[in-house]
C-alpha cells in the first residue's frame, strides 16, 4: 500500500509547509523508512499502528513524533487516518504542568489551608494539608460516611447549610462557597467558623473532580487563615509536622497497611549542631534547622512525610520504596545534600547528618519496636563516626539479642562464648578491617574446635582453612541425597555424631569420615535455593558434644563470617 497524503489540518501545514508531498515517506528519516513501510504493508490486517518516528519539518529539522495510524475502507480505495504528536512539545507541556502544579502547591502551603478532593465516580473524599512539599492525609474514605459523621459536629442552626454544601459537592456544582460553624476540622474539640470554597474541574482525560479549601474565620475576618487543626499538626518554626502528628500518622499508616506494603521510618539529626548554637546563637541555629528540614523534604519529595521531634532531631516516613537499593539512594541523597549545604558555615564548622532507618513489617511488629530499632541505628551511625546512615538488618538484631542473653546467662563458659560472638558483631557493624584467616583462627581457638573449612562458589571449592589438615578440596556432595533439606531456617545443620547420617546421607558421611570428622555444625552461605558456600565447624575427637547454646553462637558467627568473606572478595 502506498502512503500518500490526501489532506491535512492547519497544524500539519504549519509544521511541514504549505505544499503537500505526494508520499508521506518524503517526511520520514531514512533510518525509519523500512520499518514504517513494513507497517503500512500490514496495516490492512493490523488495522492500527502506534509508534515513534523521526520526521523532517519545513525547516529540514528532524524531530521525534508519536505516529498513530488507523486503517479503514474508502469508497474507491483503502484509506488511513493518522495523528502526529511532537514528543518534545508534549514533554515541554508536561514539565510546564509540573511547574504550574508546584506553584499552586506553594500557594496552598503559604496559605496553610486544609484542602480536599472529591471523586464522584469512586465517591472517595481526600482531605489533606501541605507541610512543605509534602501532602499530609487527614481523611481518606467514603464521602457519604464522612458527611454522616461530620453533620453531628455542626452547630444546630447551620446543619441545613452543611447539608446543602454536601449536596452541591455530590452533584458536582461548578463553583460555590459555604460558611458554617463546626468542630469538624478540630477533631470535635473546638467550634470554629469555616469557609468552604469549592470548584468543579474536568481533567484532560475527562475525569471530573470537586476540589476545595477550608479556611477559618478569626475576629470576624473573612480572610483565609489556617485552622486550629492545622496549627495543632505543624511545627511552628519549620512548617513540617510536629512530634505528635508524625507519630500519629505513622501509627495510622501501620494499622492500614495492605499485606504486601511496607513503610520505612528514618530518624535524623545534625552532627555537631550544638557548636552552631554555641558559636552563632540560637537564632542562627533556627535558620539552620529550617534549611535542614527543607533539604530532607526536597530529597524525599512525595515519597515521604517529615516531622520534627524537637531540637535538631527529625523523623521521616517513607513509602513506595522498592528495595534496599532504592532506600539507600534516598538516604544517601539526604546525607550528601546536607554535607554539601553545610560544608563550611563559618569558624571552620561543618555540619553533617546521621541517619538510622528501619522497615515495617520486616523489622518490627508495631510502631514502638520500629522506632526503637531505627533509633538504635541512629546511635550506631553516631558510633561509627557520624555523617552516615545505618539500616536495620539481621546483625543489628542479633546484637540486641546477644545483650539480652548475656544478662540471663550465669555460667562462665556461656558468657565467654556469647561475649566473643558479640565482639565479632561489633567488629562487623563498625566496618573494622579484618583478615578472614585470623578470624577463623580466633574462632577455632576460642571454641576449641579441631578444624574450620570454608567452601565457596557453586562447586563449593575449599577457599579458607584452619586447624587439622583435611585432604577434601571440595564439598560439592552437598547437592546430593537431599542433604540441603536438613538445614534449618537459620541456615545451619548440627551433626552431633557423624555416624547418625550414614544411612540417610551416605556421600556426606563418607566425605566427613575421610577427614576424620566426628561432629560438625555446618552453615550455608546464601540459601537452599542458591547456595554460595558452606562453613563447616568440625571436631575430630569422639565423645564431644555441642553445648546447648553453641549452635546458636556458631550460626551467628556464620552470619559474620559470611559478610566478611564477601567483603574480602570485593
Amino acid at each position: 500500500m502506498n502512503f500518500c497524503v490526501k489532506t491535512a489540518n492547519v497544524e500539519f501545514f504549519d509544521t511541514f509547509g504549505s505544499k503537500i508531498q505526494r508520499s508521506f515517506m518524503a517526511y520520514v528519516h531514512d533510518d525509519c523508512k523500512d520499518e514504517l513501510q513494513a507497517v503500512i504493508d500490514d496495516i490492512i490486517d493490523e488495522k492500527h499502528y502506534s509508534g515513534v518516528v523521526r520526521l523532517r519539518n519545513k525547516n529540514d529539522e528532524y524531530f521525534l513524533t508519536l505516529l498513530t495510524l488507523d486503517h479503514y475502507k474508502g469508497v474507491e480505495e483503502d484509506l488511513m487516518e493518522g495523528c502526529l504528536v511532537d514528543i518534545s512539545a508534549t514533554l515541554d507541556m508536561y514539565y510546564n504542568a509540573l511547574e504550574r502544579e508546584a506553584i499552586v502547591r506553594q500557594h496552598l502551603i503559604n496559605m496553610e489551608l486544609i484542602c480536599f478532593e472529591y471523586n464522584p465516580t469512586t465517591r472517595q473524599l481526600d482531605i489533606f494539608l501541605h507541610a512543605l512539599n509534602q501532602r499530609v492525609p487527614l481523611y481518606k474514605g467514603d464521602f457519604t460516611a464522612w458527611a454522616e459523621d461530620s453533620k453531628n459536629k455542626v452547630i444546630d442552626e447551620h446543619k441545613d447549610t452543611f447539608q446543602a454544601m454536601c449536596f452541591d459537592v455530590d452533584s458536582c456544582k461548578e463553583n460555590f462557597t459555604y460558611r458554617f460553624k463546626s468542630s469538624i476540622f478540630t477533631k470535635g474539640e473546638n467550634v470554629e467558623e469555616n469557609i468552604i470554597r469549592c470548584s468543579k474541574i474536568v481533567t484532560m482525560l475527562g475525569n471530573t473532580y470537586i476540589v476545595g479549601t477550608v479556611a477559618s474565620v478569626v475576629n470576624n475576618s473573612t480572610l483565609g487563615v489556617e485552622s486550629t487543626y492545622v496549627r495543632a499538626y505543624k511545627d511552628p518554626m519549620t512548617g513540617v509536622l510536629n512530634k505528635a502528628s508524625i507519630i500519629r500518622l505513622i501509627k495510622t499508616r501501620i494499622q492500614n497497611l495492605a499485606p504486601k506494603e511496607s513503610i520505612v521510618i528514618a530518624i535524623l539529626d545534625l552532627d555537631n549542631f550544638k557548636l552552631v548554637n554555641d558559636t552563632f546563637g540560637h537564632l542562627y541555629g533556627d535558620k539552620i534547622l529550617i534549611q535542614f528540614s527543607d533539604i530532607i523534604s526536597r530529597c524525599v519529595g512525595t515519597r515521604g512525610i517529615l516531622g520534627r521531634f524537637g531540637g535538631d532531631e527529625f523523623m521521616v516516613m517513607l513509602e513506595n520504596i522498592k528495595d534496599e537499593l532504592d532506600l539507600r539512594s534516598v538516604l544517601r541523597s539526604i546525607r550528601t545534600s546536607v554535607e554539601m549545604e553545610f560544608k563550611d558555615i563559618g569558624d571552620n564548622i561543618s555540619l553533617t547528618t546521621s541517619i538510622g532507618a528501619a522497615t515495617f513489617p520486616k523489622d518490627a511488629k508495631d510502631y514502638d519496636e520500629l522506632f526503637t530499632k531505627a533509633d538504635y541505628c541512629l546511635y550506631l551511625s553516631k558510633m561509627r563516626g557520624k555523617n552516615r546512615y545505618v539500616m536495620f538488618d539481621y546483625m543489628i538484631k542479633e546484637h540486641h539479642y546477644l545483650e539480652d542473653k548475656l544478662m540471663l546467662k550465669k555460667d562462665h563458659a556461656s558468657v565467654d562464648r556469647l561475649t566473643f560472638a558479640q565482639s565479632m558483631v561489633d567488629m562487623l557493624l563498625k566496618h573494622q578491617p579484618v583478615n578472614v584467616n585470623d578470624v577463623l583462627a580466633a574462632v577455632g581457638e576460642r571454641f576449641k574446635l579441631d578444624r574450620i573449612r570454608v567452601f565457596l562458589g557453586s562447586d563449593l571449592d575449599l577457599k579458607y582453612h584452619w586447624g587439622d589438615f583435611a585432604p577434601e578440596e571440595s564439598f560439592v556432595c552437598i547437592y546430593e541425597d537431599h542433604y540441603l533439606d536438613e538445614f534449618s531456617d537459620n541456615k545451619n545443620f548440627v551433626i552431633n555424631y557423624t555416624a547418625n547420617i550414614e544411612a540417610s546421607h551416605p556421600q556426606i558421611y563418607r566425605a566427613l569420615v575421610d577427614t576424620s570428622t566426628e561432629a560438625a555444625v555446618q552453615y550455608l552461605i546464601g540459601n537452599k535455593q542458591h547456595v554460595e558456600g558452606l562453613i563447616s565447624y568440625e571436631m575430630t575427637q569422639k565423645g564431644n558434644h555441642w553445648p546447648d547454646d553453641f549452635t546458636y553462637t556458631m550460626t551467628l558467627i556464620g552470619y559474620v563470617l559470611e559478610a566478611m568473606v564477601f567483603n574480602s572478595a570485593k
